[in-house]
This record gives structure tokens, sequence and C-alpha cells, in this order.
């Protein structure tokens, strides 16, 4: 009978340390994952930032030609830094870019002369520090950018561009008190729900179930870095903003479903406000999918809120 019963102890607590010893392996693989994506530079280096975009975003000849054309730029003492194509000396037309997470500056270069050729001052700021914040942080370095090129051009009329986290860091600006100079916000696969985007790739970027590993990361990024995931509720940003956005989506989004961009839209009441999506584009991919289109929407949002 006491042999049985401590049998029945022995099994209980091997079960006991079993679970533990599951419990402990998923803390750290989630602290380990957490911390390889808030780190902007190993996360963009790793083979998982792979699957996150497919295809590079600019062809090598605007490559080549943003490394000949493109300056170093530093503004506010410094604090912010980034890549400039300035124009000609009459041009008022601005154009601020954002590159998705994985990427950097000069990845945008297609994008950037497609706008220089419209006769716009291009600049593309390294507005991501050493950790992102998926735009709870960033969205202040944007802020600081839109208001520095205002200030050096009282005349300037200026655009704020961006693909991704860029996009979406660039929907975090709607609500704030931008500049009048500001005719409008143009996102290329923006998310409104960071929470949901996590869920649906942290197994296809990690090969992790996301429950419990979104619940637990997100309580990790909270405890160590101080901000929440939901920080920013970019639904109630755009809804509040007075200036026209366009919503760029492509059908086969599978890192930010297309529904995403749509929800988005269907909230935002600024005037001028236009959503299009590019088929069959994966994330980030429209401008690869379909050049034509893109410009084509594109270039019909820019002429509606600017008199070239």
């Amino acid at each position: 009978m006491i042999s049985k019963i401590r049998d029945k102890i022995s099994v209980k607590k091997l079960a006991l340390i079993l679970v533990a010893a599951v419990i402990i392996a998923e803390l750290v693989t989630v602290i380990a994952v957490s911390e390889a994506f808030l780190n902007v530079q190993r996360f963009s280096q790793s083979e998982k930032a792979e699957k996150i975009i497919e295809k590079p975003l600019s062809s090598d000849i605007h490559l080549k030609w943003i490394e000949n054309k493109g300056e170093s730029v530093s503004v506010a003492d410094g604090e912010l830094t980034g890549i400039s194509v300035k124009n000609n000396s009459t041009s008022h037309s601005y154009v601020i870019m954002l590159h998705p997470l994985t990427l950097k500056p000069a990845d945008m270069a297609s994008y950037a002369y497609h706008f220089y050729e419209l006769g716009f001052n291009v600049y593309i700021p390294d507005y991501v520090g050493k950790e992102v914040s998926m735009g709870v942080y960033e969205k202040d370095t944007v802020l600081r950018w839109i208001n520095c090129v205002c200030e050096n051009d009282a005349s300037a009329s200026v655009f704020v561009f961006g693909v991704g986290l860029g996009g979406s860091s660039a929907l975090m600006c709607a609500d704030s008190e931008l500049p009048s100079n500001v005719k409008g916000i143009i996102s290329d696969s923006g998310y409104c729900d960071v929470t949901e985007v996590l869920k649906g790739n942290i197994d296809k970027v990690y090969g992790l179930p996301s429950f419990p590993a979104v619940a637990l990361s997100k309580l990790y990024v909270k405890a160590t870095r101080g901000w929440r995931f939901s920080e920013e509720d970019i639904l109630n940003c755009v809804r509040n903003s007075v200036v026209p956005i366009l919503y760029i989506h492509g059908t086969e989004d599978s890192v930010v479903p297309v529904g995403q961009s749509n929800e988005l839209y269907e909230v935002t009441r600024a005037k001028g406000t236009d959503h299009f999506t590019i088929h069959g584009a994966e994330h980030a991919q429209g401008l690869n999918e379909n050049s034509e289109k893109y410009w084509r929407e594109v270039d019909d949002f820019i002429r509606n809120s600017l008199d070239f």
C-alpha cells in the first residue's frame, strides 16, 4: 500500500518536472525569438528576414542611381540621419519615404526615382533605431522629420510614403497635429493590428505555434522594453486623420493580410482617401507585380492633392 502511494507521488513529481521543463523551454525560446526580432540589424541579416519580403523592392539600375545621386543627410544636430535626393532648387514638393522592417533606406531606390522624376525632393530616413517597436517609437522619429522639412521650407508640400512597417509608422502620424504642409500619406502593405500580424507569422518565420508564444512575447516586451504591441491604436489614428490616405495592398499578402488594409480604409474619413489592390502581389511586392497600375494610382492620388 505504502509503495503504491510512493509510486503515485513519484509519477506526479515526474509529471510536474516535465511540465516545468516544457514551460521553461517555451519561455527561453520566446525570449530568444523576441530578442532576435527586436534587434533590427540581427533580424534583417538573418535568413528569417527572407520570409518577410521575398524579392528586392528596387531594380539594380535604380540602386545604382541612388548610390550616385543620393547624399547622406543629417538633421536635428545629427540626431536624424538618412539619404536625400535633392531636386531643382525651385521645387517645394517633398516626399519622406519609410522602408520596411527588414530593409534599409537605399532599398527604396525605385520609389525614390519615380518621385524624383515627378519633381520631388526625396528624403529616406533611417527611422528605425537599434531595436524595432513596430511603430510605437518610430512614429516620433517620422514626426520629427516632417517638422524639420516644413521648418526648413515654409512653402513645402509634403507626402509621407511607407512600405510595411514604414506604411504603418506613417499611419500612426495621421492623428497628430501635422503641419498643413502635409498633403497626404501613402501606405503600402501597412497593418492595423500588430498582434494579429505576429500570430500569422510566428509559425512561418520561427516555427512556433502562435499560442502561447505571442502572448508570452508581448508580456516579455512590456516587462523589458516598457511598450505594448497594442500601444498605438492605428485604426483610431487614421479615423482621426485630416489628411487623405492612399492604401495599397497585394491580394496575396501572406505577411499582412489585405483585410487589414481594408479595415483601415473603411474607418478613414479624410476627404480624398483611396484604396487599391494589386492582384497576385505578395507582401510589399505591388510595384514588382504591376508597376503600371501602381504608379498610375499613386500619381492620380498625388495630382488630386498637389498642383504641379
